[in-house]
């Protein structure tokens, strides 16, 4: 399977209140970055691994999302929309968008930039045959994120809430998924992928996990955000 095959759903229905003295009244996925919208750079990234074929889970002003981007023909993508009319979480939303899904998708976070190859993590997702396959990152310190334990055959054995020290592994925010992940989902909504699915696939040795190298950086709060910022000019010197 080939990687203009893959969808890749992004999780974009964020209220984003942490930032809301910054950006405004506007969608987290929209926060301007140097004139553009955040979720244009995280486009780009996945047309440089070669996916076009994504579906925005969208709901708090949606309709500034597909205002902004459109059906994505002007960016040689092809862009869907899953609308939530109430908060659904990060779960409920991809469930509330299994019938634009195909039998293998990546599903990410809408507040998170990713500078790393997606090549390992679909490789491991489909050499196991995985319901699920987790994307990590080793950080220095895992404080701010809580980390993620392995067991001997790669398989996510314990998550650790935040607060521990010190190096580790931390679930990076993007996903390997097969479609009969939904059969192990406990409802519909509201629905914590991290935390309502993802410990039940753990617990019976489901939820593979695969280590990416390279850099993540969410910009969930005005530090971060304004990090990201920093980083784009830098880029562009």
């Amino acid at each position: 399977m080939s990687n203009d095959t893959i969808q890749a759903v992004i999780l974009a229905g964020g209220l984003g209140t942490r930032l809301r003295t910054i950006i405004g009244d506007v969608p987290k996925p929209l926060a301007e970055i140097n004139g553009r919208p955040f979720l244009s750079y995280q486009l780009d990234w996945l047309k440089r691994q070669g996916i076009t074929r994504i579906v925005l889970c969208v709901g708090y002003r949606h309709e500034l999302v597909e205002a902004s981007l459109g059906d994505g023909t002007s960016a040689g993508m092809q862009i869907s929309y899953s609308v939530e009319t109430q908060p659904l979480g990060t779960g409920g939303a991809l469930y509330n968008a299994r019938k634009q899904l195909h039998e293998t998708f990546l599903a990410m976070n809408g507040d998170t930039y990713f500078d790393l190859e997606l090549a390992p993590l679909l490789e491991a997702h489909r050499s196991r045959h995985a319901i699920a396959t987790m994307g990590l990152v080793e950080v220095p310190d895992i404080s701010r994120y809580g980390a993620v334990t392995l067991d001997n055959d790669s398989h996510v054995s314990q998550f650790l809430e935040k607060g521990r020290s010190g190096p580790g592994l931390i679930n990076a925010g993007i996903y390997a998924l097969s479609a009969t992940v939904f059969d192990y989902f406990p409802g519909s909504a509201p629905l914590s992928i991290e935390r309502d699915v993802f410990p039940l696939l753990a617990a019976r040795q489901l939820l593979n996990a695969c280590t990416l190298h390279g850099e993540f950086l969410d910009i969930g709060t005005p530090e971060s955000y304004m990090e990201f910022i920093r980083m784009q000019r830098g880029s562009h010197r």
